[in-house]
């Protein structure tokens, strides 16, 4: 018997292969005028109230060790958003692509684009 969904969120089960690691970065721009501020916004955004706010607001997964208290039992206990350490095992990370995969990437697009 499959368990209800709780609240909002749905509980989707984590595929058993190829699965990627879903990964945010915040960064800044090297042409920003005010960096100060990005800084400011960065760290805001480190605290833990705040980092768990938007986890719960969207029910995405955060790495924020002191937002862990702060965020919703339906979203923190849910496998599919916090994997455990056998399913993060099974997790890959993308990586980028260098020039040439590039290349055929972009006319492997194109072909289907004009088909």
């Amino acid at each position: 018997m499959r368990k209800k969904p709780t609240g909002n969120f749905a509980s989707f089960p984590a595929p058993q292969r190829r699965a990627v690691l879903a990964l945010d970065s915040m960064v800044l721009h090297k042409t920003g005028l005010r960096a100060d501020l990005s800084h400011r916004f960065i760290n805001f955004m480190l605290d833990g109230r705040n980092s768990a706010e938007l986890t719960n607001l969207i029910g995405s997964g955060n790495p924020n060790r002191d937002a862990q208290q702060y965020i919703h039992p339906e979203i923190s206990q849910n496998p599919a958003v916090f994997p455990n350490r056998a399913q993060q095992a099974r997790l890959e990370m993308l990586h980028d692509l260098n020039r040439h995969q590039r290349r055929i990437l972009s006319r492997i697009w194109t072909q289907i684009k004009l088909k």
